[in-house]
């Protein structure tokens, strides 16, 4: 029997900032990838996830459907952590979502704050990595000179 997937204490700290980024994958209705930037995603525990709700998109759609996500988040440290999980609930008040709209993102807005709170148990949780800096500067330099290349030939629409 395989262990059950778990964050350590400190992959939970290392999730419970604002100045991370997360990424949520599911799939569409035709089983392509959608990929989202939900910088909420964060630890429930060390066994769930949790992110916010405050624009509706179709990431949460999806999940409503084909509740298997992908998910990936990167820290300022460059800590890079990825696994799976289950969509399973969301709720519109309680704790969780006192605390979300809590954040200071939320707190002094007056126009709307987040309205659903997400859950996903854990299917796989890989231990923290780091961002291989060293493959990705050089891919991101020769993608900008590819592009440049490529638009080279082509006349500029108006």
């Amino acid at each position: 029997m395989r262990p059950l997937p778990r964050l350590s204490e400190a992959d939970i700290a290392a999730f419970d900032t604002e100045m991370k980024l997360g990424f949520v994958a599911t799939k569409n209705l035709a089983g392509l990838p959608h990929v989202a930037l939900i910088t909420s995603l964060q630890a429930k525990g060390s066994d769930r996830m949790m992110f916010r709700e405050f624009i509706r998109g179709l990431t949460k759609a999806h999940v409503l459907d084909r509740p298997e996500v992908a998910w990936a988040v990167v820290t300022l440290d460059k800590g890079l952590w990825r696994g799976r999980a289950r969509w399973t609930d969301r709720a519109t008040m309680g704790p969780d979502f006192e605390m979300f709209n809590d954040r200071p993102m939320f707190r002094y807005n007056a126009y709307f704050g987040i309205h659903t709170v997400h859950y996903m148990d854990l299917v796989e949780a890989r231990p923290r990595e780091t961002l291989p800096m060293a493959r990705i500067v050089p891919a991101a330099l020769l993608t900008r000179a590819l592009r440049a290349g490529a638009r080279a030939g082509r006349p500029r629409r108006r």
